[in-house]
């Protein structure tokens, strides 16, 4: 009979890609059992003792034991098919989040799906209330509150664009 380990590794493929951004990582191991597509892409997922859990999980259960509760498995790599346990460290949700920020895979500016101003829109913002423009008027030409007006010229918002 096989070990966990023997199963989970048997749906292993130690071939996968070198993550551009982070090529001294070497290869992904990428799971080729069973995937959950979702809106945000494809997760790996096993079943053991009729529980489901994320295959990245899993791999981090193998490899170090248990994971505390609160914590996160999240990925070096940025690959949610990888299960390779040296790209896997635990952190909180305000972790994933920090870790996705630096290195640029969260949505800002004109990227947002309802964003009514795009990256020209700001600078001209920026251009007009400098030269002494009225909130008011730049908001209308823009067809946003003039709270956001305010919020974009200190940088409160859209702080990405110079």
């Amino acid at each position: 009979m096989k070990t966990v380990a023997e199963r989970f590794f048997a749906k292993v493929d130690k071939n996968g890609p070198v993550p551009a951004h982070r090529p001294e990582l070497g290869q992904c191991w990428i799971w080729t059992g069973y995937r959950e597509t979702t809106s945000s892409g494809s997760r790996g997922m096993v079943t053991a003792n009729s529980r489901r859990e994320r295959s990245h999980r899993a791999a981090w259960r193998l490899a170090h034991g248990s994971i505390p509760d609160g914590l996160w498995v999240l990925h070096r790599c940025d690959n949610p098919l990888c299960v390779r346990a040296s790209r896997l460290f635990l952190g909180t949700a305000k972790t994933n989040v920090a870790d996705m920020i630096s290195k640029g895979r969260h949505c800002h500016g004109s990227r947002v799906a309802w964003a009514k101003l795009d990256e020209a829109d700001v600078i001209e913002i920026r251009r007009l209330r400098a030269l002494g423009g009225r909130l008011a008027p730049i908001a209308a030409r823009f067809g946003v509150s003039e709270s956001l007006i305010c919020m974009v010229c200190r940088r409160y918002h859209w702080k990405h664009v110079a």
